[in-house]
């Protein structure tokens, strides 16, 4: 039995479903192959998907520059809001399943972001499997926060939606355990948690959902390389043994998201283990609908959501 919101492809989408997510995934079902693509036509989908339905943001500057990185230097864009800054700065992590996205997918997006927080946001490149498998995008991520500390005082959060929701998760924990560059906030969307184990929200929308389970496991093969565990909390950060001392988190989560259900049991976890939580569920959402502001209208409003829901707490609390 399909558990709710897990429609296969000859039914009729459920009613919660918000009718522009309902045809984005109409169009993606229609230009499905039945073979897995490769990492070059991952990214240039995704890419080409982003420059369809993205679009740049007017309400900041952005500026391409270099951070230091453990072997070379790391590109990174900052995303300035002209109506000034708090002095709050974010490391944005970005989604593409470890072997796409970059600039070209979530420079709107962390644009949105950093007019809505009035923090300055930093989309780092971090590398890519299989040209640079795990861990070479934690390293980046690292090296990344390191940087930023080094140049900036004030306040730093880090931020990810899916894949990067991972690396941010592991990257908060790697900070956390060496008591070194002090996190602020963490801010999650969509985050992928576990992929040691398959939750009901995977399973029930394996395929036709935007995420399609057999790209998830080609992402995976490509990222872990066949050497390091599944069950690593660094690759799958809900396998933590605690989350104590962890900062406050802003979890969003996109109801029909096959990653929706690991999402759910993250914020139990935090929960249980004393975490300040502020989560908030997208109804009728699914997986990457933030950076499709012209196809999902709403895309725009919980880009704002987002940002001032984290701009308010960081006020409210003195960070």
């Amino acid at each position: 039995m399909m558990a709710e919101g897990g429609a296969t492809h000859d039914e009729a989408p459920p009613p919660a479903l918000d009718p522009f997510a309902a045809r984005v995934l109409a169009m993606a079902r229609a230009a499905k192959s039945d073979a897995v693509p490769d990492v070059a036509l991952r990214r240039a989908a995704l890419e080409s998907l982003a420059s369809l339905a993205d679009e740049p943001c007017s309400a900041v500057t952005h500026e391409d520059i270099t951070l230091a990185g453990p072997a070379s230097p790391l590109a990174a864009r900052v995303f300035t809001p002209k109506s000034g800054q708090q002095g709050t700065r974010m490391l944005y992590l970005h989604g593409g399943g470890w072997t796409a996205g970059g600039r070209a997918t979530h420079s709107g997006f962390c644009g949105r972001l950093a007019a809505a927080s009035g923090a300055e946001v930093y989309l780092l490149e971090y590398p890519l499997a299989p040209e640079q498998p795990f861990p070479a995008a934690l390293e980046a991520a690292v090296a990344a926060l390191q940087a930023l500390h080094q140049r900036h005082s004030g306040s730093l959060i880090v931020a990810g939606d899916s894949a990067g929701g991972t690396l941010a998760l592991a990257l908060t924990g790697w900070a956390l355990e060496r008591a070194i560059a002090p996190i602020a906030r963490l801010l999650l969307i969509a985050p992928i948690t576990d992929v040691a184990h398959l939750a009901a929200s995977r399973r029930d929308r394996a395929s036709g959902w935007f995420v399609e389970a057999d790209v998830i496991e080609n992402d995976l093969h490509h990222y872990l390389h066949g050497v390091t565990p599944r069950d690593d909390p660094r690759v799958s950060p809900l396998l933590r043994t605690s989350f104590a001392g962890f900062p406050p988190v802003h979890l969003h989560l996109a109801q029909f998201d096959p990653f929706f259900d690991e999402g759910e049991s993250l914020g139990e976890r935090l929960r249980a283990d004393g975490v300040p939580l502020h989560r908030t569920v997208h109804e009728g959402m699914i997986h990457y609908f933030w950076c499709l502001p012209r196809a999902i209208p709403r895309a725009r409003a919980a880009a704002e959501d987002m940002g001032m829901k984290l701009c308010a707490d960081l006020r409210a609390n003195g960070a």
